[in-house]
Formats: structure tokens, sequence, C-alpha cells
């Protein structure tokens, strides 16, 4: 597998391309539950729990984006959920895209003096996250 750099993956809301995107990541979480049995002297033996996606981004205010960003910021705002991509920006064969429902959990628009305005926040998946090859 070959290093990429630049922007390789792309996030979708609502099938909608965010613009402007300076940082992707996602985030997946399982949690372990310990089934040791506490008087055995042994190692301590774990289970699979419950498991928690989210995609955290960052990205530039641009005004060209009238639905993407200002999707999520809607849906936050209204409790709403949408369709959620996290897909490579120009897919090739054998690759590895992400697909589920969520949410925005948390955005966070900064716009300090004399600078771009940057917009940070995280999506909450719902459910099951799909994973799909090109």
């Amino acid at each position: 597998m070959s290093i990429n750099k630049g922007q390789y993956y792309t996030l979708k809301y609502e099938t909608v391309s965010l613009g402007k995107i300076m940082d992707l990541s996602l985030n997946i979480d399982g949690k372990k539950i310990n089934i040791s049995n506490f008087d055995s002297g042994e190692f301590e033996e774990f289970m699979d729990g419950r498991k928690n996606v989210t995609i955290d981004f960052t990205c530039k205010r641009d005004d060209s984006d009238t639905t993407g960003v200002g999707n999520l910021i809607d849906d936050w705002f209204a409790g709403n959920e949408g369709a959620v991509s996290f897909c490579p920006k120009t897919p090739v064969a054998g690759d590895i895209s992400y697909s589920g429902t969520g949410s925005p959990s948390n955005i966070k628009i900064s716009a300090p003096d004399d600078e771009d305005c940057e917009i940070t926040g995280s999506l909450q998946i719902n459910g099951v996250l799909q994973k799909s090859t090109t």
C-alpha cells in the first residue's frame, strides 16, 4: 500500500461532500468487558462489549458549500440525523469506504480576526457502520 499525501478521504453528509476539509478522522472504539474470575489468580479475560464510532472533522468556511456544513448545523439544532459517508475522494478499485447514519454531536465555529473561519465538529454514528470496498 502506498503512502498518500493530501486529502485522500472525504466526508459526505446527506450525500453532500463537506467543502475545504483540513482534517478528518474516523474513530472506532470497542469496549471490553472484564469477565475474569477474580479468585482464580490467572490472567484477566475479556469479551467484546458495545462499539462506538465518531467522525471528527475540521474545515474552512466555504461560501460555495451551502448544503454540506449547513445541513450539519441545521440538523444539530433540530436533533436530526442523516446519511454519513467516510470515503475516498477519488475512489479506485480496492478502496474502502464506510457509511451509516449519524448526527452532529458537537460543532465549533471559530472566526479569528484576519484569518479564515474554521468549523470543527464530530458526527456520532447511530447503529452499525457499514464497510464496503470499491
